[in-house]
């Protein structure tokens, strides 16, 4: 069932997991009332695969509401755990990151817990020192 694209004349090929014809060249479906929902999720099985590549994503969600603290008022996610756990998957992904450039990359999870048990068992803050 393959024919023209409508937008750039290149051939279409039928996705039966879309249930449409698919433009090869520029991903137009044939049927544009249809419409593909997918998030990074979908493309990788390995959930460490996935915590990896999208750090972010797997985050703890923040409630919307405002939080009242001793030093005043905090929007939900600029707390102190808020702030640590972003310093702590930035550096995640720096670990992963030199350790591919140092093409070691099954040591990353290693690297990071040692990391994470580093700054537990010293007791270690972030930013400079007091």
């Amino acid at each position: 069932m393959a024919g023209r694209c409508q937008q750039c004349g290149q051939p279409t090929e039928w996705s039966p997991d879309i249930g449409s014809a698919v433009c090869t060249a520029c991903g137009t479906l044939e049927d544009a009332s249809q419409s593909v929902l997918t998030t990074h999720a979908d493309f990788t099985s390995d959930a460490y695969v996935r915590e990896r590549d999208f750090p972010l994503a797997y985050a703890r969600p923040s409630t919307l509401k405002s939080l009242r603290s001793s030093a005043g008022w905090d929007l939900a996610g600029q707390g102190k755990e808020a702030r640590n756990e972003r310093n702590k998957l930035t550096m995640h992904e720096f670990i992963r990151s030199l350790a591919t450039r140092l093409a070691y990359p099954g040591l990353t999870p290693r690297a990071q817990v040692l990391f994470d048990l580093a700054m537990d068992r010293a007791a270690l803050r972030w930013g400079r020192a007091a």
